[in-house]
């Protein structure tokens, strides 16, 4: 089974869908450490090499993705 968040990395990719109300609404803290919560559980599965934003994803760049957006703090994410 596959989720179908990054396309042709589908198979070997991880998705995590994190909601604001709108786009110039900030991520909560609790949003961040359950987050990183899932991120340290994940690496304790399976051999993580990267956590990146759709924006980052070769098929996000492709189609023009823009998520998780400016609201979104990568100095907070464990990566």
């Amino acid at each position: 089974m596959s989720a179908w968040h990054a396309a042709e990395h589908n198979p070997y990719s991880l998705g995590v869908e994190l909601v604001q109300p709108t786009k110039d609404h900030a991520y909560s803290d609790w949003q961040y450490a359950e987050l990183n919560r899932l991120i340290n559980w994940w690496k304790g599965q399976w051999a993580i090499e990267q956590v990146l934003g759709h924006e980052q994803t070769p098929q996000g760049m492709r189609v023009g993705k823009s998520d998780p957006g400016e609201m979104f703090s990568w100095e907070r994410v464990i990566t």
